[in-house]
């Protein structure tokens, strides 16, 4: 799912996801899970969430997305470069 600067929620296709990684810019999406994609500027907080994984809160989402437990390392070192 992605969500617009508008808060509307469009359904994507794990096809489509892999599709978009490549189209993006990297220094501002970054894909925390196999399904899941945040861009930098929509983060609003993050928390740990068990031993590897981090809970993403989004301004457009009630609930966070959870990093895997495979990207979380990565994710924690793009947000700091």
């Amino acid at each position: 799912m992605a969500c617009d600067t508008q808060g509307e929620h469009h359904f994507l296709s794990l096809a489509s996801i892999n599709e978009l990684q490549h189209q993006i810019d990297p220094a501002v999406f970054f894909r925390i899970s196999r399904s899941e994609m945040v861009n930098i500027n929509q983060i609003t907080r993050i928390e740990q969430h068990g031993k590897d994984t981090l809970a993403v809160y989004l301004k457009c989402l009630k609930e966070p997305l959870i990093t895997s437990k495979t990207r979380t390392a990565e994710f924690r070192k793009w947000l700091t470069s």
